[in-house]
């Protein structure tokens, strides 16, 4: 490996590799990759699958070729297969949706619909049908569809400024708890950037919420930065506090420097609205395990971040070109990626979706621009059955207050 990374510009992947092997340590894609060579090998493999009478394998669309493999040479009786290929959106971590299904498809022949969601009301999933569709696949039909009020929420809206959009977001989400304190309530953004104005309208009114950002979520990596934090004398600049930590951590651990890297950024854009690194870190709440029930109240997190999660309400901020879809997506592969993130954040709610778009957002520089629609933005309306007004109705009419 070191002769091969001999020809590699980056001499600190050189660096980080010789540790490793001095260090004997291995990380998770050595791991992955010892897995498959050793069951290659026929007498491992028989091994492994006398040990293994069954094997269940759920969200399917997220393994790569080689965790696939991984599977069928564990076990080759009694093998299930669960997932939904149109909710694979981890192409950049090495999902294969398409191509894992192709031989799923091979092995096992025609799969087994699941077409009744025990999730979502009516109106969530006709709004998500309308993505699914275009992606071709079939539409849901709920279970029950008559135990949700009117039906569910569909709402859309759109907003002058980023600010209104981020004041509508938080004066809604308190309106529905304000009803329902038990209510829980995702906010999703496709990515970090277009969600500063919702986090900078939660931090400066001082509303409880949970961050999902999640670097900043992991309890040891809070603690790292916060007696980081102590050591430099409770005030640090951000670039004398990452030598610390870096340092401390050892050149090796190289997911704990991401991490810590990560959070510092995270946490250097709410300290300037906190005022101090320290103050930054007070204002997170940790969640302890990240498998736990969600909690009641709201919730801020990116779409990758909500996979896997559901919300009584999910609110979708930034629907506009550059956001959703991202500017960052080339081609059609890339595109038909980002409509399934697109769906997954939809498909997060229970009772009550609301999108909504600003036409003017704040530029890194401070200065005011004008945003272009989403290209999906017409088919989205035509799955939406009530505009900002109608939501605050649909609310009021449906909760009980509390006394």
């Amino acid at each position: 490996m070191i002769r091969r990374l001999n020809t590699s510009s980056e001499p600190r992947t050189k660096e980080v590799e010789a540790q490793r092997q001095r260090d004997g340590a291995l990380f998770y894609d050595d791991l992955l990759r010892h897995a498959e060579r050793l069951l290659h090998v026929p007498g491992v493999a028989r091994l492994y699958r006398a040990h293994y009478a069954a094997i269940l394998v759920d969200e399917f669309q997220d393994l790569s070729p080689q965790q696939l493999d991984i599977a069928l040479r564990s076990c080759d009786a009694s093998r299930t297969f669960v997932g939904d290929p149109l909710q694979g959106i981890y192409s950049w971590a090495g999902a294969r949706p398409i191509q894992v299904e192709r031989v799923l498809r091979r092995i096992g022949g025609e799969p087994l619909g699941l077409g009744v969601s025990f999730r979502s009301s009516p109106k969530v999933l006709n709004l998500l049908g309308i993505i699914s569709q275009e992606l071709g696949g079939q539409p849901l039909t709920s279970h029950e569809p008559e135990r949700w009020h009117e039906g569910g929420a569909a709402a859309g809206g759109t907003f002058a400024s980023g600010v209104d959009e981020a004041t509508f977001i938080h004066e809604t989400t308190q309106a529905i708890l304000g009803r329902d304190p038990t209510s829980t309530i995702g906010v999703i953004c496709r990515s970090g950037w277009r969600r500063k104005p919702v986090d900078e309208e939660f931090a400066s009114s001082g509303t409880p919420c949970t961050c999902w950002d999640l670097a900043v979520d992991n309890p040891q990596i809070i603690d790292l930065i916060a007696n980081g934090v102590s050591r430099l004398g409770g005030a640090p600049k951000r670039p004398e506090l990452e030598k610390e930590l870096i340092e401390s951590v050892g050149a090796s651990d190289v997911d704990t420097a991401s991490d810590i890297r990560d959070a510092l950024a995270q946490l250097e854009e709410l300290a300037e609205q906190a005022g101090s690194i320290s103050a930054a870190l007070a204002q997170f709440r940790i969640r302890d395990d990240a498998n736990e029930a969600i909690t009641h109240g709201v919730h801020l997190l990116n779409a990758h971040t909500g996979k896997g999660q559901q919300f009584d309400w999910v609110f979708i901020p930034g629907v506009e070109k550059g956001n959703v879809p991202s500017f960052l997506a080339r081609g059609k592969a890339a595109l038909e990626e980002e409509k399934r993130v697109l769906l997954v954040m939809i498909s997060r709610a229970k009772h009550g979706v609301v999108i909504s778009r600003a036409e003017t957002l704040i530029s890194k520089k401070g200065k005011p621009y004008n945003t272009t629609p989403s290209p999906w933005g017409d088919s989205l309306r035509t799955g939406l059955n009530m505009d900002p007004q109608g939501l605050t109705r649909h609310v009021s009419g449906f909760l009980r207050p509390t006394t």
